[in-house]
């Protein structure tokens, strides 16, 4: 009876999560097809579409093991899906691909990343780190991207050359703020608490984004800031 009731709501959550990211999709490409929007900028909105996918199977779901696996499905769905959808032509225009096989990749990535995260968080029993690093890692390296490639001038020697001061304060600002409005949401902390964990979790996240090369901050600033988050509920 418990088997049953946990495949069915496996089913489930694959089929709602599913669906609402494939409409948003298909609604991203409508309106990349119909206007002018900016390429980072659907990159980025696309980019968030991916991310919501983690935040809903956990809420479709009866447990973290179901989301995770719901998250490894959809790994394995995007491997074969993305693969035959790639041969039509334009694709990587229209997608904005930096190189061959990113999207299905980084996908890929992120999903396994995720499902492994979740179920590390939850048999810790705090489940409610998922959000923050999720939302760290999508909003501040999106004001990264954005506001360093609008505003920025000046550039990092000591790391890639396309990581600006301007787009690195956009990642620390935005990371502090989330963190902040996640902890006081999600725990009963002190105020003094939410702080001093929001400024470690922001310096380090700014940190790694700058020194991560290429698309490897997808993995170094959500396992970073679940690492952050870990070890100050274990010393607190």
């Amino acid at each position: 009876m418990i088997e049953g009731y946990a495949l069915e709501n496996l089913l489930i959550t694959v089929l709602l999560t599913g669906t609402i990211t494939l409409v948003i999709v298909l609604l991203l490409m409508l309106i990349r097809k119909k206007t002018k929007v900016n390429e980072e900028v659907f990159r980025k909105l696309m980019h968030f579409t991916a991310i919501a996918m983690t935040p809903l199977c956990l809420y479709f779901a009866i447990d973290f093991y179901i989301a995770a696996f719901s998250l490894f499905i959809f790994a394995i769905g995007a491997n074969i899906g993305l693969r035959l959808i790639s041969k039509i032509k334009g694709y990587t225009d229209f997608f904005v691909e930096r190189s061959d096989g990113e999207i299905r990749k980084s996908f890929i990535q992120y999903c396994c990343l995720q499902a492994c995260i979740i179920i590390v968080c939850g048999v810790y029993g705090d489940i409610g780190i998922v959000c923050i690093e999720l939302l760290v890692w999508a909003l501040g390296d999106a004001a990264a991207a954005l506001i360093g490639k609008k505003l920025g001038k000046k550039h990092f020697r000591i790391a890639n050359n396309d990581k600006t001061y301007a787009g690195s304060i956009a990642m620390f600002i935005v990371a502090f703020a989330v963190s902040i409005i996640a902890m006081l949401v999600l725990y009963d902390y002190s105020v003094l608490r939410v702080l001093l964990q929001s400024f470690v979790i922001a310096v380090v996240a700014t940190f790694v984004e700058l020194v991560s090369k290429g698309s490897i901050d997808t993995v170094t600033i959500p396992v970073s800031v679940t690492l952050i988050c870990m070890i100050s509920s274990a010393i607190c």
